[in-house]
């Protein structure tokens, strides 16, 4: 039998790890060694808790339990807040624990979500936009060529080569 990975499915070996959702019953036990051991024994705190690693321990608590943290649901996204995310993107790059870090009480992992729910949101307006336009456009064609082709504004009318007969269409320099 090979030895347990942190990605077995919680069975009887020791070392393997739970997969999935914590409970709420994990949360408060959690909390609770957190509070009575401090936030760098995390190998003692998940010994006390059966199927979870120590990694797994610290990425719940720093990243959903501490009580610094505020949680968006709870603490919208302040004006402050957003503008800082968007210029310390354009100077750092994806580097979400730099930009975290200047956003007390923010994990890097909302920071990146906010950031990036932003850009799709952006995204999906300038397509909408595009469409938009583009239909506007196209309705725009139609009812030029029901009205006669008549021309647009700012634009010169092309003259008929027809009736210059097909010689004078020939010596005519293009785009006169």
């Amino acid at each position: 039998m090979s030895p347990p990975t942190w990605y077995d499915d919680g069975g009887e070996d020791e070392g393997s790890a739970t997969k999935g959702h914590w409970s709420r019953e994990e949360d408060e036990k959690l909390t609770r060694l957190v509070e009575q051991l401090g936030t760098q024994q995390w190998a003692n705190v998940a010994r006390s808790i059966p199927g979870r690693v120590g990694k797994q321990c610290r990425e719940r608590y720093l990243s959903h339990l501490a009580p610094h943290i505020k949680k968006p649901r709870q603490f919208p996204w302040t004006d402050e807040e957003k503008r800082k995310i968007f210029e310390l993107h354009g100077k750092l790059g994806n580097q979400w624990q730099h930009i975290a870090a200047q956003l007390p009480g923010r994990t890097e992992n909302a920071t990146k979500n906010y950031f990036n729910s932003q850009l799709r949101k952006i995204a999906k307006q300038a397509a909408k936009r595009k469409s938009d336009n583009d239909l506007m456009r196209k309705a725009a064609r139609k009812l030029q060529r029901a009205a006669g082709a008549a021309p647009q504004p700012g634009k010169r009318a092309e003259p008929d080569a027809s009736a210059e007969g097909d010689d004078a269409a020939a010596k005519r320099p293009r785009g006169a």
